[in-house]
């Protein structure tokens, strides 16, 4: 979401707007695109 020119300060609106989709497409692409995926997910 910060792309769009949004800063710090924009982040507590972000975090009321997001949603699960937007969270698991972000963690699809972290973990399909990164090189090196450096820390553990661990389950609930």
């Amino acid at each position: 979401p910060m792309d769009r020119g949004e800063t710090i300060f924009d982040f507590p609106k972000i975090l009321q707007e997001i949603t699960l989709e937007d969270v698991l497409e972000a963690g699809h692409r972290l973990i399909d695109d990164g090189d090196l995926v450096d820390f553990t997910i661990f389950p609930a």
